[in-house]
């Protein structure tokens, strides 16, 4: 007997990563923007979305955190076959400086 089970996705919405130090949530990446410069430091401000309701934000500042970028899924050279993954482009390393929940929903939960 066969499993129909596969092991991987069929889609993932977000296909970046975004993990908080201490923070054990799954934090499903919406949008986000940065600006960065030659000697200057980097500043990243990620949206994202999470079935956790409860993130206090003393977990969350000062906290260190690993925002990865990924290429866009593949498509499946042929039928039936098992897309490639998606490729890591970029891991940027951080602090979280702040933190703001700006709402609740049903759906998340």
């Amino acid at each position: 007997m066969t499993s129909s089970a596969s092991p991987f996705p069929f889609f993932d919405h977000s296909r970046h990563k975004l993990t908080v130090r201490n923070v054990d949530a799954v934090l499903d990446v919406l949008a986000f923007e940065g600006t960065e410069g030659l000697s200057e430091l980097f500043n990243y401000r990620v949206e994202f979305t999470s079935t956790a309701r409860d993130i206090a934000v003393e977990k969350m500042l000062g906290q260190n955190a690993t925002f990865s970028l990924y290429s866009a899924p593949q498509q499946s050279p042929m039928r039936g076959f098992i897309p490639p993954p998606a490729r890591q482009l970029r891991t940027l390393h951080g602090v979280v400086t702040g933190f703001k929940r700006l709402s609740g929903s049903v759906d998340e939960a």
